[in-house]
């Protein structure tokens, strides 16, 4: 702890002086930051060094002579103070404050502890012994909410790092084939007359894969009857899906068809596209944050040129991102932008195919057949293309390219 410093070869020697004792105190922003400023025993009155407490609590200011006007962001709100006047202004409240609160003392202007709680609204303890100023209520200062902001910043990079390997439980190695049964009946209680429906479905693990079969259908007509066995191979690179009987055909007009449909596609696509970067300028000095939803995703500050860079997560679809820059002496500038990435995109650099040939299960059309390719070409562009092929239809065999 500091202790106050009674010496007399720091007094100078003026009568305009005459009963002020000189004194170093330790003022302290809740437990925020502290640091030692000079100051002036007047009375009853702790006079402190106004420059040195304004560059502590990092509020912009320019001094001219006995005067000292700055402005306290973000608001951006003026203030104003005149030791020759005795004048003082914050907005526009003006106050003139006793001799005993705002001197000029070689050149150098101070004012009271009071005078600085109530100029910026804070709340203020002075502890004469142990030669300390605490500041209650800090949170609105600069200083207070950069630290702050470090500090959530230093959660969001810790929130990055893995779980310890012990600590997640993965499961057994090997699991047995399940079967699973649903169905579904529907009759009116009210009109014995109308038609009840049913639907009933049948799961199982078969060949490596699953298999499924649905029959579904009313109390007076034939059944309709679908089935379907797949099966997955997510290590491997150019074939990793596998599908027999009905389903959707593949590329981007897909038909429901009853045949075979493979593919080198991801099983379960990430939700992460990639990480984008996004670069700006703003004044030196200044940092920005970039949230989405609410969550921190990425920050950075300037360099002496002005310029940052951000790398932000973008998913699938929709991906508005608001920034919020920090000037030095608490500055505040919002602005927003919005990434799209559409669901056909692929990461950069991989190449995707899809193949499908059947039978239509639709009036008109005796079967059908699909090559789809797609490539990144970059982080922003999916290049698409292939061929769709039918026939059976009242034109004869179609193909489509695309």
């Amino acid at each position: 702890m500091l202790t106050r410093i009674p010496d007399v070869n720091l007094m100078p020697s003026s009568d305009s002086m005459a009963g002020m004792e000189s004194a170093l105190f330790e003022v302290q922003l809740g437990r925020l930051a502290r640091r030692v400023l000079r100051g002036y025993w007047a009375e009853d009155r702790l006079l402190l060094h106004l420059t040195d407490w304004l560059d502590f609590v990092q509020l912009a200011y320019q001094r001219s002579g006995s005067r000292i006007t700055g402005r306290i962001q973000p608001a951006k709100t003026p203030f104003v103070i005149d030791a020759d006047s005795g004048i003082t202004r914050l907005g526009a409240d003006r106050t003139r404050k006793a001799d005993q609160d705002l001197r000029m003392v070689e050149g150098e202007v101070y004012g009271s502890v009071g005078l600085i709680s109530g100029l910026f609204g804070l709340s203020t303890s002075i502890d004469r012994e142990g030669a300390t100023v605490e500041v209650h209520n800090p949170e609105h200062l600069p200083l207070a909410r950069r630290i702050q902001r470090d500090a959530a910043r230093a959660i969001q990079v810790g929130g990055e790092r893995s779980l310890a390997p012990e600590l997640v439980y993965r499961g057994p190695e090997r699991a047995s084939s399940g079967l699973v049964f649903a169905y579904e009946v529907r009759a009116s209680s009210q009109n014995s007359a109308a038609t009840s429906s049913y639907d009933v479905g049948l799961g199982l693990g078969i060949g490596g894969g699953s298999a499924a079969i649905r029959a579904r259908g009313s109390g007076d007509g034939s059944p309709e009857i679908e089935g379907a066995w797949s099966r997955a191979w997510p290590g491997h690179r150019w074939f990793t899906q596998l599908r027999l009987g009905d389903a959707p055909s593949t590329g981007p007009r897909p038909q429901f068809l009853r045949g075979v449909s493979f593919t080198n596609a991801p099983v379960s696509r990430a939700i992460l596209v990639e990480d984008l970067p996004f670069a700006g300028t703003l004044p030196p000095d200044w940092s920005v944050e970039a949230y989405r939803e609410g969550q921190l995703v990425g920050f950075d500050s300037t360099d002496a040129l002005g310029r940052y860079s951000l790398t932000l997560p973008v998913h699938y679809g929709e991906n508005p991102v608001d920034f919020v820059a920090y000037g030095p002496f608490g500055e505040v500038r919002t602005f927003n932008r919005t990434f799209r990435a559409l669901p056909s995109m692929v990461p950069a650099g991989a190449l995707e195919y899809g193949a499908s040939a059947g039978g239509c299960r639709i009036p008109g059309c005796n079967g059908s057949a699909n090559f789809d390719v797609r490539y990144g070409v970059s982080r922003r562009w999916t290049l698409r293309g292939g061929l769709d092929h039918t026939w059976g239809t009242v034109r004869g065999a179609v193909p489509s390219p695309y």
